[in-house]
């Protein structure tokens, strides 16, 4: 009995040995490029790593990705580039169970745990994307931040855990997050703009001169509205107000975090 559990300690160690000289961190590139017309939808969906949106020249889209792989055991990664009818749908999925669709998302699992140390690891996606002008985004990922940069369409960016930033949007825009940030520059209103988050402060820089009708709440936190407008409402969580003349709605609501509406410009 002794010898056996003798012989299962020394495969073991050998087993650890050897895998320890497999655990190197890897990185590759995925690169696409490909038309979108002006008016249809760009989507991403990811599960772990941060986006940065921008907009770029021409009429191609491009997606430029790092996948990096804490070890050898890591789930791998690939990323699948699909035309839908309203425009292009771009997934990354990880390991082996995961589905990329028009209608369903699954992004499969980042990380593998396994009995011995040295055979775990995780799998993450970030990069760059760049949109032509006038093609609307939709962005996802569970785990990560998402930036966007003078998008001149409409915008839906949702994440779990992470922030999001949006600077210099001209249409409609919704963004959410659950535990995260959010911070949004708007060049002018297009015909909606909401934001939530649950444990987040929101931040937004608007021009003096928009027409809007605002709602403002939140739960445990403050609000501050640093623009003239017509109030209607005013306690410690809520705020309704116009600006301006009116018009397009602003619905900004938190659960645990502060509210900032400020003209641009004006920290």
């Amino acid at each position: 009995m002794r010898t056996q559990s003798s012989l299962i300690l020394v495969l073991a160690c050998a087993a650890a040995v050897s895998g320890c000289r497999q655990e190197r961190p890897s990185t590759e590139t995925f690169n696409w490029k490909g038309p979108v017309t002006t008016g249809s939808w760009l989507r991403l969906r990811n599960v772990s790593g941060d986006f940065d949106i921008r907009e770029g020249t021409g009429d191609s889209a491009e997606i430029r990705l790092v996948i990096e792989r804490s070890s050898s055991y890591a789930p791998e990664a690939s990323v699948k580039v699909l035309q839908t009818a309203d425009g292009v749908l771009a997934c990354v999925l990880y390991g082996d169970d995961n589905s990329c669709g028009a209608t369903e998302y699954r992004g499969g699992n980042t990380t593998k745990s396994g009995f011995l140390p040295f055979m775990r690891g995780r799998t993450s996606v970030e990069g760059t994307i760049l949109l032509p002008r006038g093609v609307k985004l939709d962005a996802e990922s569970t785990n990560g931040d998402i930036t966007v940069s003078s998008i001149a369409a409409d915008l839906i960016v949702s994440t779990v855990n992470g922030d999001v930033e949006v600077r210099g949007t001209r249409g409609a825009v919704k963004l959410t997050t659950t535990n995260g940030d959010i911070a949004l520059g708007v060049a002018s209103l297009g015909s909606a703009l909401g934001i939530e988050t649950t444990n987040g402060d929101v931040t937004i820089d608007v021009p003096t001169t928009l027409n809007a009708a605002l709602s403002m709440r939140t739960t445990n936190g403050e609000l501050d509205l640093r623009l003239p407008g017509n109030v209607a409402t005013k306690t410690a969580k809520q705020i309704l107000a116009t600006l301006g003349t009116g018009g397009s709605p602003i619905d900004i609501t938190t659960t645990n975090g502060d509210i900032t509406l400020r003209p641009s410009g004006n920290p």
